[in-house]
Parts: structure tokens; sequence; C-alpha cells
């Protein structure tokens, strides 16, 4: 289950929010940014992040964009 944090309700994104019971947070999820030394950028979001980034690391998916630019620096 997943929840998206409304901005808005965001102060202070170091202290951890008390989830709301009628919106349960049952894992965060990480935004993360890829660069290229070719000056590409790549930004997703993932609940695994260190598995994510050693799967762009690895070129796991060789046809995607960050594979196809060799995009895989976490920034």
């Amino acid at each position: 289950m997943f929840f998206a944090v409304i901005l808005s309700e965001a102060k202070d994104p170091r202290i951890p929010r008390v989830p709301r019971k009628d919106h349960p947070i049952t894992e965060y999820a990480y935004v993360y940014i890829l660069a290229s030394s070719f000056r590409h950028l790549y930004i997703g979001f993932t609940t695994k992040l260190e598995q994510r980034i050693w799967q762009h690391k690895n070129q796991t998916f060789p046809t995607s964009f960050t594979a196809r630019y060799r995009i895989d620096q976490l920034v």
C-alpha cells in the first residue's frame, strides 16, 4: 500500500512524519537522481533504493534510457 505525501504537509523532511490512522504508510519511497558523464539526468523513485541503484549500475534492463546513455552515477 502506498500513499503520496502532500507537500503542503511536509514541514521538515528530516523529521519523520507520524502516519495518520486514515493514511497508513507501510514503507517509505525514495526519490533519486542519477547522472552520466555526458550530463544526462534521470530522476526515479523506488521503495528499494539499494536494489534499484544496483540495477542501474549493472544495466539490468539493457534497452532502458539509463542503460543507453550510461546513466549510473548517484547524485
